[in-house]
């Protein structure tokens, strides 16, 4: 079996997990680290979630996207994929998802060890709000206007073109030819 049918194959069970988990409105969503092929313990881990994770190599926010719900496994598989893609490989990155309004809401988030460390790009991308994950529950980033939505419509963005390859030792890379157009 070929590197990349294996990176799918992965991918492709957990994408159903990750669906299972924003479905469920006892768990009510997840996210899921991309690169490291982990679900985020929520309630275990020591997380602050910052979403509107940036296309690499620009000040663009990838934008949340909305699927009828229930969410589907490949929905969510192509949301890792993007998600990975659309990061150019961040390390801190990963894909989110929750139910609300009927609505699957699926973004792009950064995961940052303390409070500290999450609030300065919380305000700085306009994000109202962190998850923190340990506790289970989101607190307001201070300076940022209740009102704030971050619905500006995102640019129009090349489609990425990502390329898989083999690493010396056997692991499979994605990576990234994104660039922003503007309209």
């Amino acid at each position: 079996m070929s590197d990349e049918k294996r990176f799918d194959n992965s991918m492709a069970k957990d994408a159903s997990t990750f669906a299972g988990m924003v479905n469920n409105p006892d768990i009510g969503g997840s996210s899921y680290h991309v690169l490291s092929r982990q679900f985020l313990n929520v309630g275990v881990d020591r997380a602050h979630m910052v979403g509107g994770h940036e296309f690499a190599g620009t000040n663009t926010r990838i934008p949340e996207s909305f699927h009828d719900a229930p969410l589907g496994s490949h929905e969510a598989h192509a949301h890792f994929v993007r998600t990975a893609v659309n990061t150019g490989g961040d390390v801190k990155a990963y894909a989110g998802g929750w139910a609300e309004d009927g609505k699957a809401v699926l973004d792009a988030s950064t995961r940052y060890a303390s409070k500290k460390d999450a609030v300065p790009v919380a305000k700085q991308r306009g994000e109202r709000e962190i998850f923190d994950s340990k506790k289970i529950e989101s607190y307001k980033t201070p300076g940022v206007p209740e009102g704030n939505t971050n619905t500006a419509p995102a640019p129009d963005v090349a489609a990425p073109k990502p390329t898989v390859s083999k690493t010396p030792r056997g692991s499979t890379k994605i990576q990234s030819n994104l660039r922003a157009v503007k309209a």
